[in-house]
Order: C-alpha cells, then structure tokens, then sequence
C-alpha cells in the first residue's frame, strides 16, 4: 500500500468520525442513561477490493454496549410497538 492510499484512507477516515460526531450532537438526548460516542474503532483490509470496518461504541451509565447492538434492540422494540399498536401489521418475518 503507497503512501498515497494511507494517506487517503486516514483522511476518508477522519472526516467520516467528524461527520458522524457532528450527527451525534444535533440532538439533545431524552435518555436517562446519558449515552454519548465513547470508541470508534476502525480497521482497514488492503486487497481488491479494500474493505474498512468501523465499530462504534456507546457509552452509558449502565455500561458500554456496541452501536450495532443497540440499533438492533431498538429496531426489535419498534417492531413489537407497531405489532400491538397496529391491527393487521405483522413485521416479526422482516429482516
């Protein structure tokens, strides 16, 4: 990997942690447990084609849990409020 392709991964990277920081401070939270951006871990794959990863962490005042993890408990409570609030619906096959 050249110089150049370090150089433009680390800056891609960068610019992606300031863009979402940013999202993350638009918002005011309405959780009691004060959740904010704690880790951000990145990992770069060389080869054809690159491959970059990004793991986020949220830290709480019960703990750190993985973003990844939380959106996927968030997404499995709406699925089962829309299920009891709305007749007919049925999203326990969707993906």
């Amino acid at each position: 990997m050249g110089k150049n392709e370090r150089d433009f991964q680390r800056e891609w990277l960068e610019e992606l942690d300031a863009t979402i920081d940013g999202l993350l401070k638009l918002r005011a939270t309405r959780s009691d447990e004060y959740p904010r951006l704690a880790k951000t871990h990145y990992s770069v794959h060389g080869g054809m084609p690159t491959t970059i990863t990004v793991k986020y962490e949220i830290e709480t005042s019960k703990g750190p849990i993985d973003a990844f993890t939380l959106a996927t408990q968030c997404i499995h409570e709406w699925q089962s409020f829309i299920n009891s609030k709305c007749e007919g619906s049925d999203f326990s096959n969707a993906p």
